[in-house]
């Protein structure tokens, strides 16, 4: 623990995978970056990313990302950080953008912030599972077809633990409570699953 005596060192700070058993094995080398396509795409890259996330070991952090940000057309992308390369199921998929790389464990990427230009609001959710039907409700709520003022969804696994947050725009009151609104939406959407 930091103390005034023996402050925290993040340059010592690695990460680390959780086998099956419980035992705890520091990584050296993480395999890092995002997958990225045409939002069109967020149904079947979602489901695809679902399974991936269930079924490979050495994931320390996931993230699937819809972003519907002003003056950029919308995507979905997928953030990665596993120990190893075992994305080629991902790959499959073929991304239109791939920045994934090899690299020191520590050397984790923030993802890029939501412009504050936007005044952005956000609102979060724990889920308890994520079978097949959550991903379809969540698509449904803020995807292609939704008309959702979200700009961002992010479903995301770190721990075995899912977490779901949502961030749109509150510029004025009229877009905060359209926003509010998605939020309302997204909640009663997954409810099921928290």
């Amino acid at each position: 623990m930091p103390s005034r005596t023996r402050p925290l060192d993040l340059h010592t700070l690695r990460a680390a995978t959780v086998g099956p058993t419980g035992a705890i094995t520091p990584l050296a080398a993480l395999t890092t970056g995002t997958l990225s396509w045409p939002w069109e795409h967020a149904h079947r890259v979602l489901h695809e990313w679902r399974l991936w996330a269930h079924e490979t070991p050495g994931v320390v952090r996931t993230a699937a990302r819809i972003v519907r940000m002003p003056g950029r057309a919308p995507y979905v992308a997928i953030d990665v950080a596993v120990a190893g390369d075992t994305l080629a199921q991902l790959r499959r998929l073929a991304p239109a953008a791939d920045t994934v790389r090899t690299g020191p464990a520590a050397a984790l990427a923030p993802r890029p912030p939501v412009p504050s230009w936007l005044l952005p609001i956000a609102s979060g959710v724990r889920l308890r599972s994520l079978p097949a039907a959550a991903v379809d409700a969540l698509v449904r709520a803020a995807g292609p077809e939704s008309r959702s003022e979200l700009v961002v969804l992010e479903l995301a696994r770190a721990g075995g633990a899912w977490t779901v947050t949502a961030t749109g725009p509150g510029r004025d009151p009229e877009q905060a409570e359209r926003v509010q609104v998605g939020f309302e939406r997204l909640h009663r959407a997954l409810a099921a699953w928290r």
